[in-house]
């Protein structure tokens, strides 16, 4: 019963958490809001070119949760795919696990 009050509150969310993002300072505080936005599951699709800048991030986790979520956006997510392969390229991490993951979900193989 609760679905489209969540879900919209969810879609209201996201461009909280992106600005958050985009003012935080600390390595913890953008995997923070990286992480709470994967956790809504309402990205916008406008948000892939800065989910794609968040992949150069210097910090693994920050650079794995950047792919996680871009990953939950499938194919509309295509643009990131250069940036993604890249990634996954890195020596073995976490980040490049997270990479190859998301890969496979915009093409379509979960």
């Amino acid at each position: 019963f609760l679905g489209a009050p969540v879900q919209m509150l969810e879609m209201e969310a996201a461009p909280d958490l992106l600005s958050l993002f985009r003012r935080e300072t600390t390595t913890h505080g953008r995997w923070r809001a990286l992480h709470a936005l994967r956790g809504v599951g309402a990205t916008p699709v406008e948000a892939v070119g800065e989910l794609r800048a968040a992949l150069a991030d210097p910090d693994g986790d920050v650079q794995a949760e950047a792919a996680g979520v871009l990953g939950d956006l499938g194919p509309a997510a295509a643009t990131a795919v250069p940036d993604l392969e890249k990634l996954a390229a890195a020596p073995r991490g976490r980040a490049s696990v997270a990479a190859e993951r998301a890969l496979r979900r915009i093409r379509g193989a979960r």
